[in-house]
């Protein structure tokens, strides 16, 4: 069964978001790990460290709604290998092709608060996953 490994930029500097990271990451318990890369490494070296089935949280990436995300948390969980979400670093991807991309909204936000929102999307997808009334339609 694949986990879903979350790769972050540098760490949170906003206490109150670092809280609310911390809450979701607590709620799902083994079912995630958080990597933390130095911000020290420019946009280029993170990527490069980056698996080759990482999928990048991009503003430009394919947009899916919390039920769609659920399905594919649901698959990964299936599959033997892990699944690697990266979030970027504040200035962005940049032009990196050679990953796919998803993104959280249309809308732009700081990669502290996209991180804590793509945790709580993952809970939430836990939570659909499990038939919780967490999520309402």
């Amino acid at each position: 069964m694949g986990r879903i490994i979350l790769h972050v930029h540098g760490k949170l500097k906003n206490r109150n978001l670092k809280a609310l990271f911390e809450e979701y990451t607590g709620r799902l318990g083994n079912r995630i790990s958080v990597i933390i890369h130095s911000e020290k490494h420019a946009p280029a070296e993170y990527v490069q460290s980056l698996p080759k089935n990482a999928m990048l949280l991009d503003e430009k990436g394919q947009q899916t709604s919390s039920v769609d995300f659920s399905q594919e948390v649901q698959k990964w969980g299936l599959d033997q290998n892990d699944m690697h979400l990266a979030i970027g670093p504040h200035e962005g991807f940049g032009e990196v092709s050679h990953f796919p991309k998803i993104s959280l909204s249309k809308m732009t936000m700081t990669h502290e608060f996209a991180t804590v929102f793509l945790c709580e999307q993952i809970y939430r997808a836990f939570e659909i996953i499990k038939g919780t009334s967490y999520h309402r339609e």
